[in-house]
């Protein structure tokens, strides 16, 4: 490395510099800056002159960056130039810039970052009691310090393909993505748009997002809202997509509630989905009150709705669900119990005639079709050791492919005195037992198991094919 200039430690609550470096290759593995990539190091030409670096409130400088490149065993980055200054402005008090190839951020006004996130803590506190802060704040207000701020934002996003390429594989923005704001503390105010032409995570892909915040003295309201959400894209071997289409979720913060509303409808769709529900949530010691205070949802032409008195209670690590309920004609799914994170806790899922075929647009991307009416009741627990599941279910005229294979009966119990799983499922046609499997599952055991035993008497070959794909074509007979 070339170094040129100085470092200024002789105020320790003005730390400063005023320096040129030229870094030809600096291995980030042997500086202990990144332990579990020996490939990691960069190179770049830096020029910074600023004062007050350990206090951001009072700093001010500018830092210029030409000629960037990071490599790792992945590959490299490259960045051909960053702009960055801290100004203390007459007019607008501060200016932050920073500018790059990947984008252009500004932040300008009365600005305080010591508080800043005190100041937006007061911010809700002002329309919702948010039971966590109020001590906090309180003794904030009773010091008699300052959390005013007013200032705006601006960011545009350009190209971050190079950066997510490298650091976020996963994860695409699209170029020109926006945010801009304002927000005035002394008068509670804040304004926010952002705007993406899509956004993309893994296979998921969203588009023509919108985000904006808006306040006044009595309410504070915040909207999403998307052309759609592709959960599963078209393809040549299936057409069909699987969306959420002109989807919006609209929070309103208003009278120590926050209340929300979600919408979706792919009215332009054959197999018709929508939903129009409302939420409501309060804020408690150690979490809340949720509960779905109407709920008009659309899924493959069925309507759906809730039953009334339903709720979701969230107590520190504990999650109770009561009586949420979705309800169709004589048709009906229903959770009631704790989110089940260890073996005291147990979540219960009633079924009563529940339509298999209600998430046909689901199971297409699978290559599957699949009907039946589900009765009867299946419970879990202990998520985060060994998850087991105990059911007793009736599956009626279940059928895969468009052909009706009979009923299944499914049943599990669990066995205390060998700490077993026991689990029989029957699949019947015509009065006749053609499938049955029955065994014994230790989820507690690393090795051996499972203990099963398969009888099969006059069943229809066909119930495989889904599963076989090219293996085996046309599959037809009985066994």
């Amino acid at each position: 490395m070339d170094f040129n200039g100085s470092l200024d430690f002789s105020n320790p609550k003005a730390l400063g510099g005023n320096f040129h470096a030229d870094i030809v290759s600096a291995d980030l593995h042997k500086l202990n800056l990144i332990k579990d990539d020996p490939a990691a190091s960069i190179s770049a030409s830096i020029t910074a002159n600023a004062t007050s670096l350990n206090n951001f409130n009072n700093a001010e400088g500018t830092l210029s960056i030409d000629g960037f490149t990071f490599r790792n065993s992945k590959g490299k980055l490259n960045m051909e130039s960053l702009d960055a200054s801290i100004i203390n402005d007459k007019l607008m008090q501060k200016r932050i810039n920073l500018d790059c190839d990947f984008l252009r951020f500004e932040m300008a006004g009365k600005m305080d970052f010591a508080t800043i996130a005190t100041a937006f803590k007061q911010y809700v506190q002002h329309y919702v009691e948010i039971p966590q802060w109020t001590d906090d704040l309180a003794k904030f207000e009773e010091s008699g310090k300052s959390s005013d701020q007013d200032f705006i934002v601006n960011m545009t996003v350009f190209d971050t393909k190079p950066l997510t390429d490298m650091f976020a594989p996963n994860i695409s923005v699209a170029n020109n993505t926006s945010l801009k704001g304002t927000f005035t503390s002394r008068s509670n105010s804040l304004n926010l748009t952002m705007r993406s032409k899509y956004v993309k995570v893994n296979n998921i892909k969203i588009n023509n997002i919108e985000c904006k915040s808006l306040s006044s003295p009595r309410r504070s309201i915040t909207r999403f809202s998307v052309d759609n959400i592709i959960l599963r894209d078209s393809t040549e071997k299936e057409p069909s997509r699987l969306s959420l289409d002109n989807m919006s979720i609209t929070a309103m913060l208003q009278n120590d509630s926050i209340k929300a509303n979600l919408f979706w409808d792919d009215i332009t769709k054959d197999d018709h989905s929508k939903a129009d529900v409302h939420m409501s949530y309060i804020p408690m010691i150690g979490g809340g009150h949720f509960s779905i205070n109407q709920a008009n949802i659309v899924l493959n032409d069925t309507v759906w709705t809730v039953h009334p008195d339903n709720y979701i209670d969230v107590n520190y690590d504990k999650v109770r669900f009561s009586n949420v309920q979705l309800i169709s004609h004589n048709q009906s799914l229903k959770i009631d119990g704790m989110l089940p994170m260890t073996q005291e806790d147990t979540l219960s899922v009633d079924f009563n005639a529940f339509n298999l075929s209600t998430f046909d647009r689901v199971y297409k991307g699978f290559g599957l079709d699949i009907d039946g009416f589900v009765y009867g009741n299946a419970q879990v627990n202990d998520l985060k050791n060994n998850m087991t599941i105990f059911a007793n279910l009736d599956i009626l005229n279940f059928g895969f492919d468009g052909h009706n294979y009979g009923n299944v009966e499914i049943a599990s119990q669990w066995n205390n005195a060998n700490e077993s799983i026991e689990v029989d499922l029957g699949l019947i046609n015509q009065m006749q037992r053609a499938l049955n499997l029955s065994g014994v599952f230790y989820p507690r055991r690393e090795t051996d198991n499972l203990d099963f035993k398969l009888d099969v008497d006059s069943l229809n070959l066909g119930i495989a094919a889904p599963f076989l794909g090219n293996i085996a074509q046309r599959l037809q007979g009985y066994c």
